[in-house]
C-alpha cells in the first residue's frame, strides 16, 4: 500500500505528517519525500536546522542583550547627571564637559571591569603571562619610554667604551 494513499493510519503516522508538513511550511516546502522513512529522515533534519537556527539567533540576542545592559547603565549615569547639572543651572559649555569626561571614563572604568572579571577565570600564572603582554605592548608603544630606553642604550654603549679604554 502506498503510504501516500486515502485510508486508515495510525495516530503516529498521523502525528509525523502533520509535524512534517508544518515545519515543511515553516521551511520554505523544498523538500519532497515520497515514502514514511524519508519523510522521517527530513522531519528530523528540519528539527535539527530548526533547533540550530534558535541556537545561533539566541547567542546573537544573547550578545546583543549583554552590550546593552552597559548602554543603559551608562544612558542612566548620563541621565542623573544632566538632570543634576539642568537642576543646579550649569552652562552648556560645562555640560559638554562633563558629559564628555563622563563618557571618557565610564569606557575606561568598563575595560577594567571586564579584564577584573576575565582575570578571575584564569590561573595565576596566566593572569601573569597576560599582564606581562599588556605591559610589554603598552611600554613598547609609548614614546616617553621609547625615548628613555635609548637614552639608557645610549649611556650604556658609553660605559661600555669606557671600560674598552681601560683594557
Amino acid at each position: 500500500m502506498n503510504t501516500f494513499e486515502r485510508g486508515n493510519y495510525n495516530i503516529w503516522f498521523r502525528y509525523k505528517s502533520m509535524m512534517y508538513y508544518a515545519l515543511l511550511m515553516l521551511g520554505g516546502n523544498e523538500i519532497g519525500p515520497v515514502n514514511e522513512i524519508e519523510m522521517t529522515f527530513v522531519f528530523c533534519n528540519m528539527i535539527a536546522a530548526a533547533l540550530l537556527k534558535a541556537l545561533l539567533f539566541g547567542d546573537i540576542a544573547g550578545l546583543i542583550s549583554a552590550l546593552e545592559k552597559k548602554n543603559v547603565a551608562l544612558q542612566e549615569t548620563l541621565d542623573g547627571a544632566f538632570f543634576v547639572m539642568m537642576k543646579i543651572g550649569l552652562e552648556e559649555e560645562e555640560q559638554n564637559q562633563i558629559r564628555d569626561f563622563l563618557l571618557v571614563t565610564n569606557y575606561a572604568k568598563t575595560k577594567q571591569d571586564d579584564l577584573d572579571v576575565f582575570f578571575t577565570t584564569l590561573s595565576p600564572s596566566l593572569i601573569q603571562k597576560v599582564q606581562n603582554y599588556l605591559y610589554e605592548n603598552t611600554l613598547n608603544t609609548n614614546v616617553v619610554v621609547a625615548k628613555i630606553i635609548l637614552k639608557l642604550d645610549s649611556q650604556e654603549k658609553k660605559q661600555k667604551k669606557n671600560w674598552a679604554s681601560y683594557s
